[in-house]
């Protein structure tokens, strides 16, 4: 169980640090719609919408790929996720060809909302946790398999630059 802890937690790190080196976003705060996002995202005709790791942009042109990502804390430092009104945003989308949908909260409400969100059924594909989030929390979230090990995926292969 605590390897499967530790798993969840540096896949969350690697992919939070992914998205913020390689990922973009359209910018809602609010939380909206959950279109689930993998490595191995197909489009219909059953064909990856995604190209090769280490290629940009990380989705085929005329595809469409949103990760969903709850952060805590942040919003109080961040005036706007906006791809208008953020560079970083405006260069993470632009360069990654992946939309992402923010939902910013204060550090005091971070663990009522994530909780709500995760117990409703709504999980975001990215939560930054660091500050909030017990082990015991995660243990149970993983229990209930709402968090899964990645420990099946080769996270080698993509480089994190």
């Amino acid at each position: 169980m605590k390897k499967r802890l530790l798993a969840v937690l540096l896949a969350s790190a690697l992919l939070l640090s992914t998205t913020a080196c390689n990922g973009g976003g359209s910018g809602s705060s609010d939380g909206g719609g959950n279109q689930e996002a993998s490595t191995t995202s197909t489009s219909g005709e059953g064909e990856s919408i995604l190209n090769p790791p280490g290629e940009l942009p990380i989705v085929k042109e005329g595809e469409e790929l949103t990760l969903s990502i709850f952060l805590a804390g942040i919003g109080e430092k961040v005036s706007s996720f906006d791809y208008d009104d953020n560079v970083f945003t405006k260069k993470v989308v632009d360069e990654t060809g992946i939309q992402l949908e923010f939902n910013a909260v204060s550090q005091a409400d971070a663990n009522e909302k994530l909780n709500v969100m995760l117990n409703s059924g709504e999980y975001p594909n990215i939560i930054r946790a660091n500050y909030f989030m017990q082990p015991t929390d995660m243990n149970y979230y993983a229990s209930q398999g709402i968090f899964i090990s990645l420990d099946e995926y080769d996270l080698s292969q993509y480089d994190n630059k």
